[in-house]
């Protein structure tokens, strides 16, 4: 089972896109200006975490690891530093979140945002549910693909030069496999979740030999 144990603390994330105006947005958080939108996010990553029965977060009140569920991963990211406390369903392909959302606790920012109808998904859609990253404002949804297979899908503006030298090390040293360009705020809000790309799961699988037989007539 694949279970989100920690975050890694320490990383710097701030630096590297030029921020157009900060204000501030849920529980009293200072992010840049929300400005970029989908059209910006030049980039896409989608990687494999494990099947439903594999992938567990902790509860915020007990501590306890369970199923990953739209209420569980609301919960559990009203913790992580990496990204807003808020998130938006498959209904929505654009964040619709409001800018001026006044200062509370992250739980009742989640409560108003589900009365307000972002969580809802979308019949034809794969269900998701999607965070916008604090610093470099991507994207990062949480799929449910065939009802079994959770995967995370990333959309977002490459990395600055110097951050990806960071990711090269990190992937050298924890045998990660995270897009270099793939922003540092990001790769914090996947830590603790495996996060294999097609090209890795296909490396990595056993090969199978096909064998043809000829029949004697």
């Amino acid at each position: 089972m694949v279970r989100v144990e920690r975050l890694v603390p320490g990383v710097a994330v701030g630096a590297g896109h030029a921020d157009r105006g900060r204000r501030e947005r849920g529980a009293g958080r200072h992010v840049p200006d929300t400005g970029v939108g989908l059209t910006e996010l030049t980039r896409f990553s989608r990687g494999y975490l494990g099947s439903r029965s594999e992938v567990a977060v902790p509860n915020v009140y007990s501590g306890e690891f369970g199923s990953v569920d739209g209420l569980e991963l609301d919960r559990y990211f009203t913790r992580v530093q990496f990204v807003e406390v808020d998130s938006w369903g498959s209904a929505h392909l654009d964040d619709p979140l409001r800018d001026d959302m006044p200062a509370a606790s992250p739980l009742v920012l989640v409560a108003a945002s589900r009365r307000g109808g972002h969580k809802q998904q979308r019949l034809g859609r794969v269900p998701s549910m999607t965070w916008r990253t604090v610093h470099s404002r991507s994207y990062l949804s949480f799929e449910i693909h065939m009802r079994e297979l959770v995967c995370a899908a990333v959309r977002y503006r490459p990395a600055p030069n110097s951050h990806q030298a960071v990711v090269a090390e990190l992937n050298e040293t924890f045998g990660t496999t995270f897009p270099t360009d793939l922003p540092l705020d990001v790769i914090g809000a996947l830590t603790g979740f495996g996060y294999n790309r097609e090209v890795d799961l296909a490396a990595n699988s056993p090969r199978r030999t096909v064998r043809s037989s000829s029949r004697r007539c």
